[in-house]
């Protein structure tokens, strides 16, 4: 009975994780549809990538290694290596926005339509961190970071999102602005992630962290959402 009481938590942990590992990364290209500039996170190696002609995914992937290691330093004794796989599934990470990407062909032409893509890819992101993290297996760079900052600050998720996303955006604006005297690749679409996306964790970890961290550990862990 025991087992097959674990098998069924088991089960449904790495569902939600695949879940909200989709969610989030439907999220990130819903952001990109909406054609309102780009997402907090990666807007600094964009605009670099547009200042000094480097490949984008190449900086993506050297920003992410960079997350690992400030993971590394947040937590100090409490790192384990098995977090160093959050690289390789960065690289399957990516490989659900390329499935995205080529499924999603629709093109918001007017603003409140942009207005509305942006808006579900705010609550896509919200959902899939909230269902990735708190499985606690192994999360993509940026939410990795963002974990780990709450559990070293004792901020909530949505929190720590929030301050997280804003101070990407105050780097890339500054580097935009030192390095070509312009803002580049940040948009009204990048307001709202800042403004919205750390409130979509705190609004889905207040509608069903609960009922999810039951059905994967058996038991249900008591978190202020905001």
């Amino acid at each position: 009975m025991e087992s097959s009481i674990k098998k069924r938590n088991t089960f449904y942990r790495w569902l939600f994780y695949i879940l909200g590992m989709a969610s989030l990364a439907l999220g990130i290209v819903l952001n990109t549809k909406s054609q309102l500039g780009m997402a907090p996170i990666l807007s600094g190696m964009f605009c670099l990538s547009e200042i000094y002609g480097l490949n984008f995914s190449v900086l993506t992937l050297a920003y992410y290694i960079a997350l690992v290691g400030a993971q590394f330093i947040l937590r100090g004794k409490n790192y384990h290596l098995i977090d160093l796989l959050q690289v390789p599934v960065s690289i399957v990470f990516t490989q659900f926005m390329n499935a995205f990407s080529r499924t999603i062909t629709y093109t918001p032409v007017l603003l409140w339509q942009k207005l509305l893509v942006a808006a579900f890819a705010v609550l896509f992101t919200g959902l899939g961190v909230t269902m990735a993290l708190n499985m606690r297996l192994i999360p993509n760079p940026g939410d990795g970071i963002v974990q780990a900052i709450s559990d070293k600050s004792g901020l909530s998720l949505g929190m720590s999102k929030n301050l997280f996303d804003g101070g990407s955006a105050v780097v890339a604006i500054i580097l935009s602005l030192v390095l070509s005297g312009r803002i580049i690749g940040l948009g009204l679409g990048t307001v709202i992630n800042v403004l919205f996306n750390g409130r979509a964790v705190a609004l889905f970890t207040w509608l069903i962290k609960d009922k999810i961290i039951k059905l994967a550990f058996g038991e249900t862990k008591k978190e202020e959402a905001l």
